[in-house]
């Protein structure tokens, strides 16, 4: 005789939970709200502001930009003195002045200090004005030419711009090719500074958002 299976009882299904729009499973929300505070724990120290840019990078940056402004600053004062002594001996008027003083004169402090003779010099236009003055810039050095004559390049609209170069010929500004090739220096030295440090910055902010 066949015997009838009993029937089993299942349990029936309840109804299917319901996930609001915008609302993450439990523990995906968790570790996501994890990660964000363990990144936002790691921008507070590297002092992170809002527009994602550190306090560390903004020095680094700061930095060199500084050093290049004075470096170029110094680069074009120099150009600009160079400059305007080839404009003088180009445009202007040679007369014979005398040498009345000369005395030793210091600038700069230190390492940097620099001894150099100051000159007062008279001479007289084409158009017979007396001049006594300092030149406006001077290549003699330590030469003391007191009480000798020496050629006077002036400029004819302002002749208290002058300038008495040592040879008589072409005044020849000792130094100006060192302090040029040193403010060079430091501006490249400052641009590879600038741009080594920020590839720095971005590639470690990229790993934090990995």
């Amino acid at each position: 005789m066949d015997t009838i299976p009993s029937r089993r009882s299942f349990p029936r299904p309840g109804p299917c939970a319901s996930v609001s729009p915008g609302q993450g499973w439990p523990q995906a929300a968790g570790q996501t709200d994890s990660r964000k505070a363990r990144e936002a724990e790691e921008g507070t120290l590297l002092g992170f502001g809002p527009g994602g840019f550190s306090t560390f990078q903004l020095m680094f940056a700061a930095v060199p930009l500084f050093m290049i402004a004075i470096a170029g600053w110094g680069l074009v004062s120099v150009a600009r003195r160079r400059a305007d002594a080839n404009r003088i001996v180009r445009v202007g008027q040679r007369v014979q002045g005398k040498v009345i003083t000369a005395y030793v004169g210091q600038s700069g402090s230190g390492d940097n200090r620099q001894t150099y003779i100051v000159e007062t010099i008279e001479f007289m236009t084409l158009d017979g004005r007396t001049v006594r003055a300092s030149p406006t810039y001077s290549d003699v050095g330590l030469t003391d030419r007191g009480g000798m004559f020496v050629t006077v390049v002036y400029d004819p609209q302002d002749p208290s711009r002058f300038l008495a170069p040592q040879d008589g010929q072409e005044l020849r500004m000792r130094g100006h090719g060192v302090q040029i090739g040193v403010r060079v220096f430091i501006i490249l030295f400052a641009l590879f500074f600038l741009v080594s440090s920020q590839l720095m910055f971005f590639s470690f902010t990229s790993l934090l958002d990995r």
